[in-house]
């Protein structure tokens, strides 16, 4: 991908598209990447959290929906160089929910699929629910 130039700022770093914007680590990395010239293409499963947050990252553009359903509106004419897939259960108490799993692969399948098709040549997977100890209890889960 071509790296944009802003006439005002100066140079752009090259699309970055990240998925979880709504959530605790999206929103702060995604913020910071903002700040540090890349453009960002954030990602959510909805305009309505949208609207509660206050963190939220100044992104360039704006993708939705919802990865489990395999549905993604993409802004038009946006391509990106990186995914960072930081999306994860929208509520902890879903942790142990068997289904969970499954969502999960499938999302990073869908992630993956768009990064591929917009663009990317680099894939990051971050489980903010397995980094801070979620799924470590689920002592049955094997590799399907």
């Amino acid at each position: 991908m071509a790296t944009e130039t802003d006439p005002v700022a100066g140079s752009r770093k090259p699309g970055l598209w990240g998925t979880g914007a709504t959530g605790f680590i999206g929103s702060h990395f995604l913020n910071d990447k903002t700040r540090d010239r890349y453009r960002v293409i954030a990602h959510a499963r909805s305009t309505e959290r949208i609207e509660r947050l206050r963190n939220l990252p100044p992104a360039d553009a704006w993708s939705f929906g919802d990865l489990q359903a395999g549905i993604i509106d993409w802004p038009d004419d946006e391509t990106i160089e990186t995914t960072l897939h930081l999306a994860s259960p929208s509520s902890w108490s879903l942790l142990n929910d068997p289904k969970v799993y499954d969502w999960v692969i499938d999302s990073v399948k869908l992630a993956w699929r768009q990064t591929v098709e917009n663009g990317g040549k680099h894939f990051v997977f971050v489980s903010s629910a397995s980094a801070l100890g979620g799924y470590d209890s689920r002592a049955d889960w094997k590799v399907k």
